[in-house]
């Protein structure tokens, strides 16, 4: 040690032993110090004329939020420390504290503990490796993001809700966290898949699907995962959760396009708002649980728009298979068929009417004499099929 006076050297080289007590202030220049410097515990070193910041350590431990002298001031706001913790404070109201490294030459700000704010920052971002150095998770500072380079994972106490994120600045409060009781990622708010929000071009489509599997896996017959939507349950006689699906309607150019309901389903109900389509040109079954009631308004139901194509109904028999009955048949004079192949009556759109694949006719005004008998007459009348002649 170099002890110097009046900025003169006096002494060099000298080793000090023993403990020094401080009695007043000693005004020292530089001082060159070398090996184990030890302070003793409990002791205020300050840096600063007015002791501006302090190292401490403390060697009973504190309690939470409790102040300490000279070193944590004010009503604190501070964890539980235990025996022979060591304290970095600020004491001047509002001081920060910056971290920085050398790199190339230049300084860069790591840590930066904002005083004002009472915030901790991170302005070239963060980097958290794992033990072995092979995983980490960053926040990159240039587009605010979070990323793992494999993956990112929560983790919560058994059987807890564990909350993923919150933005708390926005409207509404979009939360996403893990719901224990229902075993499922829950969702607070409107979800849009996809980017591009707002924007004036096309964004790309989105689907939502469970998993698909992968060929090649040993076994050939792997049944797919089913997907459900469901709406929400209520309680008691309360209305129950509906699920409606609404598209898009054409607008004018340069128009932003509105939505419109086409489909609720409702407990037991499935109400179409718009026209239905099932299916393509040919091949398509429709089974009705129930039944097929009009609203207001009635009900149409047609083949596609092609020649000779047709909605056949079925009945079952005994055994259960399907057997036709009828048919509503497409052609230039679209008919009601009953049979089979519809060609046992035929009924058409210009009501005539025809017998077993005869062409149909009008109501024919047909002589009828002997053997016939007056009560197939009288039945042939009843039915409209002749009118009664008195030639």
């Amino acid at each position: 040690m170099t002890l110097y006076i009046n900025g003169k050297e006096v002494l060099s080289n000298i080793v000090m032993h023993g403990t020094w007590t401080a009695s007043g202030t000693v005004t020292m220049p530089a001082v060159t110090l070398g090996g184990i410097v030890t302070g003793a515990d409990d002791t205020i070193f300050g840096i600063g004329a007015g002791n501006d910041g302090v190292l401490y350590l403390n060697s009973a431990g504190l309690a939470a939020n409790t102040a300490l002298a000279g070193v944590l001031i004010g009503t604190p706001v501070t964890p539980a420390l235990a025996a022979n913790s060591l304290i970095v404070s600020n004491i001047t109201a509002s001081g920060d504290i910056l971290f920085a490294v050398n790199t190339g030459g230049h300084s860069q700000g790591l840590i930066f503990l904002d005083g004002s704010a009472g915030t901790v920052n991170f302005p070239l971002g963060i980097k958290i490796p794992n033990a072995a150095g092979d995983a980490y998770v960053t926040l990159d500072s240039g587009d605010d993001t979070v990323a793992g380079n494999k993956g990112l994972a929560f983790y919560a106490a058994a059987d807890e809700d564990i909350e993923i994120f919150n933005l708390t600045n926005t409207t509404g409060t979009p939360r996403v966290y893990w719901d224990e009781s229902a075993n499922a990622i829950a969702y607070w708010g409107n979800m849009i898949l996809g980017a591009g929000e707002g924007g004036v071009t096309l964004v790309n489509d989105a689907v939502i699907r469970p998993p698909n599997l992968a060929s090649g896996a040993g076994d050939d017959n792997v049944a797919g995962a089913d997907l459900y939507i469901q709406g929400a349950l209520g309680r008691g006689t309360g209305d129950v959760g509906q699920i409606i699906f609404q598209t898009a309607q054409p607008a004018a150019a340069d128009t932003v396009q509105t939505y419109a309901t086409i489909l609720t389903l409702d407990q037991n109900l499935a109400t179409f708002s718009q026209s239905v389509t099932i299916g393509t040109l040919n091949g398509t079954t429709v089974y009705v649980a129930s039944s097929i009631q009009g609203g207001a308004a009635d009900i149409a139901i047609q083949p596609q728009t092609s020649n000779n194509s047709y909605i056949e109904f079925r009945g079952r028999i005994t055994d259960g298979a399907q057997v036709a009955v009828g048919r509503v048949v497409s052609a230039a004079d679209p008919y009601f068929g009953l049979g089979a192949t519809a060609t046992a009556l035929k009924v058409t759109n210009a009501n005539l009417v025809g017998f077993f694949a005869a062409t149909p006719v009008g109501q024919q005004n047909i002589p009828l004499t002997a053997p016939a008998t007056q009560d197939i007459v009288d039945a042939l009348i009843a039915l409209g099929l002749v009118e009664q002649s008195d030639s």
